[in-house]
């Protein structure tokens, strides 16, 4: 294969990858605007969602107010550990024979 036929193939495809490109260039813009009227919709679809909303369950004050006012209510004080004072403890009872005795020094 000689250089002009090699200009020649190499013209043909930057032809043809010139073509495809513009074709892709104008899907890519239909998309783009494909996205855009998409997203224009979900804006509008929850701004309808939101006055629905309130038509519905009626306005409720924002949760912050109602996590300050239980932020200031005092926390009770936990329980002592252990039984209570004066109860009788439960343990081994003791023996009524004692078989061995030890001192300890």
């Amino acid at each position: 294969m000689d250089l002009n036929e090699e200009l020649l193939s190499l013209r043909e495809k930057n032809r043809v990858l010139s073509e495809e490109n513009k074709e892709l260039d104008k899907h890519q813009e239909l998309l783009s605007e494909r996205i855009k009227k998409l997203e224009e919709e979900i804006q509008r679809l929850k701004e309808e969602n939101q006055k629905l909303r309130l038509i519905l369950f009626g306005f409720k004050p924002p949760k912050k107010e109602q996590s300050e006012s239980l932020n200031n209510v005092s926390k009770p004080e936990p329980k002592k550990r252990g039984p209570p004072i004066g109860h009788k403890g439960t343990s081994r009872k003791k023996p009524d024979r004692v078989d061995r005795t030890f001192v300890h020094e």
